[in-house]
């Protein structure tokens, strides 16, 4: 079962059981990483077009106190009024409006349509040019955002500690994404 290398002076022991690493833990190419990438940003596009992540509404967000007795004050018998933020979200006009959610490729579909129209006006999106940044780009871990020292050998993420590297390896290395 075992075979006695010698080399030199010292002996190891080795498995004569040849290692198998599963297939989904094979090392992936940057080709892979960018197909996955790109899948995962489709979904979040998905995701945002179909409404799942729902906008903050003020008006919904009203406090009342609860049917106890600790809530009534005692004393004289004078009651409070019951404290509603409904009036005050009705002057907002900007905070906590529900917008008609739109990707980017709805954004610069409307975007060359104007454009089209008026052709003076200057088409932002796809006219906007940024150089290249002076400093190096930061390394952040993928999973708590602080600095990352360490990369994932299979998919090349970035992560900070062996805490992150564990909830990597189990909910975001490309493996679940295939």
């Amino acid at each position: 079962m075992f075979v006695e290398v010698a080399s030199g002076t010292s002996a190891t022991r080795r498995s004569e059981r040849p290692r198998r690493v599963g297939g989904a833990m094979k090392r992936v190419d940057d080709e892979t990483r960018h197909q996955v990438a790109e899948a995962r940003l489709l979904a979040l596009e998905r995701d945002q077009a179909s409404g799942a992540v729902d906008t903050f509404d003020a008006a919904d967000d009203v406090w009342e106190p609860s049917d106890d007795s600790d809530a009534t004050p005692s004393g004289n018998g004078s009651h409070r009024r019951k404290r509603s933020r409904k009036a005050d979200a009705t002057e907002q006009s900007v905070i906590g409006t529900k917008r008609e959610r739109k990707t980017l490729e709805m954004i610069l579909v409307e975007d060359r349509a104007e454009a089209e129209k008026n052709p003076n006006l200057v088409n932002t999106f796809e006219a906007c040019e940024v150089g290249e940044s002076r400093y190096p780009s930061a390394k952040i871990c993928s999973v708590c955002l602080y600095l990352a020292k360490y990369q994932c050998a299979r998919c090349g993420m970035l992560y900070c500690s062996k805490r992150c590297h564990d909830i990597h390896r189990e909910t975001k290395c490309i493996k679940f994404a295939e």
